[in-house]
């Protein structure tokens, strides 16, 4: 037999409910509910707290940061925030990496463009850009008049060494012409006999 709950405040006919029973409370007409052991709930306060609108709540928001019941990181066997702070140069017990080298693996700092330029450090690293910038090239076609046997070619690239090449437009090959530098943003080419009315050359020169 099924126990019984002692119910108080009810009329005549319903003394008792039997644990279990599936009736709604707002069946029952009683103004106050006992468990038998002196303890009496409101009934409208009780079916309200059962039958009213909730607003679930999602369980996770209770273990973020801030929640109810925050989850710390010795929790979820994560290492502690400032773990990484004892490592840093100015930690407890800071990590120092080697500088590197030709011979050895480290870190090593990037130079800076006069560096680059200069061309003399030993302990820094240069970036293809920085390369790219420090390698200056300049390109230009000179077309003969049938007289002129010096052509001067301004480069403009301020450079102390330059390497030059001449092909012939027209068929693609490698001309050799006579050259001087005449200063660091001028070349001289110069053939023995004037090049032909029309005919043309293109020069390509890398400066360093």
């Amino acid at each position: 037999m099924a126990d019984l709950v002692p119910v108080t405040g009810l009329s005549p006919s319903l003394t008792s409910q039997t644990v279990g029973d599936k009736r709604p409370f707002d069946k029952i007409s009683a103004t106050k509910i006992s468990d038998g052991a002196g303890n009496e709930a409101n009934t409208a306060a009780l079916i309200a707290s059962m039958t009213g609108p909730r607003t679930p709540t999602a369980h996770k928001t209770s273990h973020a940061t801030g929640g109810a019941d925050a989850l710390a990181a010795a929790d979820i066997g994560a290492a502690a925030a400032t773990h990484a702070s004892t490592h840093a140069a100015s930690g407890g017990d800071p990590i120092t990496l080697p500088s590197a080298s030709n011979t050895a693996a480290g870190i090593i700092r990037i130079a800076t463009t006069t560096e680059a330029e200069a061309g003399t450090a030993t302990g820094v690293a240069v970036t293809p850009a920085q390369l790219r910038g420090h390698i200056a090239t300049f390109s230009a076609t000179i077309t003969g008049d049938g007289t002129t046997t010096d052509w001067p070619v301004n480069h403009n690239l301020n450079a102390a060494s330059l390497v030059w090449t001449v092909i012939d437009v027209s068929t693609g090959g490698a001309v050799v012409m006579a050259a001087r530098k005449a200063s660091a943003n001028q070349l001289v080419l110069s053939t023995s006999t004037a090049i032909a009315s029309g005919k043309q050359y293109l020069v390509s020169i890398v400066g360093f």
